[in-house]
């Protein structure tokens, strides 16, 4: 069996607070990214009066831990499992997210 390592090579905000005592975790110590799973129902909905299109809302949460802000070009790719948004920087081609 293979024995799990307990040492951490990540900081919370509070460990890392208790042993640098200033500043925000640098991205390179932050706790590494979990992929986190939406509900249809939680991020589209219908657009009134339209039945060919409907509307992708981007949580909060999401919005502020990619940095995202109105006026943001998004990039847009799926599959048939998942949707993938990237900011793109300069790219006509891309959405342009609007709040």
């Amino acid at each position: 069996m293979k024995k799990r390592s307990s040492i951490r090579h990540w900081y919370t905000q509070r460990d890392w607070d208790r042993a640098v005592g200033w500043g925000k975790v640098p991205p390179e110590y932050s706790k590494p990214h979990q992929p986190k799973t939406y509900k249809y129902e939680e991020i589209f909905e219908d657009i009134p009066g339209d039945d060919e299109y409907i509307l992708l809302n981007i949580p909060e949460e999401v919005l502020t831990s990619m940095g995202w802000k109105e006026g943001d070009t998004l990039k847009v790719s799926s599959d048939s499992y998942s949707i993938t948004l990237e900011k793109e920087e300069d790219d006509p081609e891309s959405i342009l997210f609007k709040e």
